[in-house]
């Protein structure tokens, strides 16, 4: 009877650490088939991002030109940005040679509310000094009159007002008779602007002397992307892309009115995807 017990104990013990080699077994074979499984998904995951472009980051790159514009040639969106149309085209910079204040109070004008600054426009724009019978360049030319810079915006571009933008409010040359010393005329323009919020208007007129700043230009002032003014004499000449422009829209107009039709959030994305690598 005894004899009998101990061989069933030994058969159990055999059948445990058969059950234990089998448990490995198995754990073995899920490893492997789990890890070969997420090779193939990374492999898969590395493939569609090397071959394929996701719609957002086309959507993105579209609103980027739109906004801040672009420097590739084909694109239809060239020259029509926000960003051109807020600021203007064609800036100028300048350095700041004196800012103003009233002679009876020795503050700012008009208690402290404007900013009158005695600039130095670039010379390739405007010489120092200014006079009836100095070359200036085609740029120079348009700002000769009173009242030219009037509208837009000026950014200094450091001193304590650093990154801080406003409209000039009133703008005239500084024009003398010819002859006239560098000494007696150290300038050659004047704008006003409202002082700016960010700084306190009891900051020291010296703060402002030697420091730049840039005028951008007048608003929606480009000719835009169409005309090309090496071209066609005095008015500039419309390119072939622009003579074209209609056909362009009426595919562009068809195209939206696809989107529109199409019911499937996938088969948008998917139409957005192959219109934007057509129009750019």
């Amino acid at each position: 009877m005894a004899n009998r017990y101990q061989r069933q104990r030994k058969g159990i013990i055999l059948l445990a650490i058969i059950s234990l080699l089998t448990m490995f077994m198995i754990f073995g074979v899920t490893y492997v088939v789990v890890s070969g499984h997420f090779k193939r998904s990374a492999i898969s995951n590395a493939q569609s991002r090397q071959l394929g472009v996701a719609p957002q980051k086309h959507l993105d790159s579209a609103m980027y030109q739109l906004v801040r514009d672009t420097d590739r040639a084909g694109s239809i969106a060239r020259g029509h940005s926000l960003l051109q149309d807020k600021y203007g085209h064609f800036s100028i910079r300048a350095r700041i040679q004196q800012a103003v204040v009233d002679s009876a109070t020795n503050q700012y004008p008009a208690g402290r509310q404007i900013l009158e600054l005695r600039i130095v426009v670039a010379p390739q724009v405007l010489p120092t000094p200014l006079t009836l019978t100095s070359p200036v360049s085609g740029q120079g030319l348009a700002t000769l009159s009173l009242g030219a810079l009037n509208g837009r915006v000026v950014t200094f571009l450091d001193s304590v007002a650093q990154n801080v933008s406003g409209r000039i409010l009133k703008s005239s040359p500084n024009i003398v008779p010819a002859g006239t010393t560098l000494a007696n005329a150290p300038y050659n323009y004047t704008i006003r602007m409202l002082f700016p919020k960010t700084i306190a208007n009891s900051i020291s007129p010296s703060s402002f002397v030697g420091k730049l700043l840039v005028i951008n230009g007048r608003d929606f002032s480009g000719t835009g992307a169409g005309l090309d003014l090496r071209f066609g004499g005095t008015y500039g000449q419309l390119t072939t892309q622009a003579m074209l422009l209609t056909a362009v829209s009426s595919r562009a107009v068809n195209t939206i009115v696809i989107t529109v039709a199409v019911g499937s959030t996938k088969d948008m994305t998917s139409l957005i995807t192959k219109t934007w690598r057509w129009l750019r």
